[in-house]
């Protein structure tokens, strides 16, 4: 039997302990009150929770999640457990609409209505907005966003912002109630949605999380999480050549891949499902159709494991300038691999010719063939490698340069677009299993065309308005395609590099690997 001061310390400290033991809910499906035990997005929310508090002292956590999960009903114990258990804590929900504001108080009134008599903390206010518990010195709050000065002039230590992506005024709100949470130890931020399109505060707060910029932690909740998910099906049910890739890329099963079919087809369209219900950080975020590249594409992509080692192998290099990072990019034919990045932000400042060195340690390295650096920002570092003899090697890329189908493409940004989208939509292509990579291919604008019939992308500043930045990912993969390469090309190049490098030693090594390798009549181009 465990002993009142260990049941005192487990109230205390153990949230999923005083959830099971203490907090009462109502059954969304029956509506009958029961114990708040854990599911298992709330499970892995509150182990992302604490891991982030044991190491930084504090909680700044922004959750992504499809509809009906859990997520407020978990911040909702947490701040009710922190009010509660603790004196001088004060707790505020802030809610995108006046219906959900009143649900999330109920969900409070509903915990203490059920707090256990020998626990109960007293209370001297208690109205639909707000519980005082005067002998704690403790309360906790609602609001509507939909007044940008809500919650000013207090000082809070828990702040649960939630459908984050679809409040108002969210200039106001950074500015205010958000400033209210001191930027000390043992203070909580939790901001929680469903996606609500791109652009918005939600949005661009989850892709530098996603970044690893600032203090927010993303947390990703997929749909089929939950177990109430599913549908049965009968011995007829067969699954569609997409629903066999989701199956097999997500390991559900027929009854999960049952529900989504009538799910979407309750909405009518798939994208309004992705959004609602999304598997991805790329699906929350999913505009109704207009994205450039397929979403499913990238999906599959993502999951395969597919390489092309006779290929010619290919940087992309999108550079930085100033506190921007530069991205490297490798394809090898069919295969992009793991990029690189050289972020400032974590480095400090990153000169030209430091990134002309690492490139040149790349290319000898990895036995690179071709590297295409975007000219805007990258003349200095090409005229570094230049100089250090991978003249051959290194190409400069003008975005706003012809296209080599003119007849097709606006310009070349136009056409590397394409064939990167092109490449991405086809079969058997592999891609790294990388969630901000995903979002940069999802988040550009399908192409249009000019009155004489070109195609052309929307332009950049478009671009970084959806996606809160500039698509560097993106940007360093289409550079793959800029131009096609033969898979001899880096013989040359070595050779020449090393008839005027310094090193006889290893003039004489690479030459010999460079006169087997010319012999080969393999020209492989890297657009196939």
């Amino acid at each position: 039997m465990t002993s009142p001061e260990k049941v005192h310390e487990l109230l205390q400290t153990n949230l999923p302990f005083f959830s099971k033991v203490v907090l009462k809910i109502k059954n969304k499906e029956s509506g009958q009150i029961q114990p708040f035990i854990f599911n298992r997005a709330q499970e892995y929310l509150h182990f992302r929770i604490e891991k982030q508090k044991k190491e930084k002292g504090r909680v700044r956590i922004i959750i992504l999640k499809g509809r009906q999960q859990g997520m407020s009903t978990y911040a909702a114990a947490r701040g009710y457990h922190l009010s509660t258990r603790n004196r001088g804590k004060a707790v505020f929900i802030l809610s995108h609409e006046y219906q959900t504001t009143n649900k999330l108080f109920a969900m409070v009134d509903r915990f203490q209505h059920h707090c256990p008599e020998a626990i109960k903390p007293h209370t001297d206010v208690y109205n639909n907005k707000q519980i005082k518990f005067d002998r704690l010195d403790s309360e906790y709050t609602t609001g509507t966003a939909g007044n940008e000065d809500v919650g000013r002039g207090g000082t809070l230590q828990y702040f649960h912002g939630s459908e984050v992506g679809f409040w108002e005024n969210t200039d106001g709100i950074e500015t205010g109630i958000m400033q209210s949470i001191a930027d000390v130890a043992d203070t909580e931020i939790l901001l929680e949605s469903t996606a609500n399109g791109m652009g918005n505060m939600f949005h661009r707060k989850c892709m530098a999380a996603m970044r690893g910029e600032g203090d927010y932690e993303l947390v990703f909740i997929p749909w089929f999480w939950q177990k109430e998910y599913r549908r049965p099906v009968d011995d007829n049910f067969t699954y569609t050549e997409e629903e066999v890739i989701l199956k097999e890329s997500f390991r559900l099963d027929a009854e999960q891949i049952y529900w989504r079919r009538i799910k979407i087809e309750e909405f009518g369209t798939e994208w309004k499902f992705r959004q609602e219900y999304p598997m991805t950080v790329q699906d929350a975020f999913v505009t109704s159709g207009t994205s450039l590249v397929n979403g499913d594409s990238i999906i599959k992509a993502r999951k395969a494991k597919f390489d092309n080692a006779t290929a010619p192998l290919v940087l992309g290099v999108d550079m930085g300038r100033e506190m921007d990072r530069t991205v490297v990019m490798p394809r090898r034919g069919r295969c992009v691999y793991p990029f690189t990045i050289f972020d400032p932000k974590t480095e400090g400042i990153i000169r030209q010719t430091t990134v002309a060195a690492r490139l040149a340690r790349m290319i000898e390295k990895q036995k690179v063939n071709k590297v295409f650096i975007d000219v805007a920002k990258g003349y200095g570092v090409i005229d570094i490698l230049v100089q250090d003899g991978f003249g051959d090697i290194i190409r400069g890329v003008f975005f706003n340069e012809g296209a080599i189908e003119n007849d097709k493409y606006a310009n070349k940004r136009a056409e590397m677009h394409i064939l990167a989208r092109d490449w991405i939509e086809s079969e058997a292509v592999s891609i790294p299993d990388n969630d901000e990579l995903e979002v940069d291919m999802a988040s550009i604008p399908n192409y249009k065309e000019t009155t004489n019939g070109l195609i052309q992308i929307p332009p950049k500043k478009d671009i970084k308005k959806i996606l809160g930045r500039s698509p560097d990912l993106w940007d360093a993969f289409i550079l793959t395609f800029a131009y096609p390469v033969a898979s001899n090309i880096v013989n040359k190049a070595v050779r020449l590099k090393k008839i005027t490098g310094r090193s006889p030693f290893k003039t004489t090594r690479r030459l010999q690997k460079s006169d087997e390798a010319v012999n080969l009549s393999s020209t492989v181009n890297i657009w196939g």
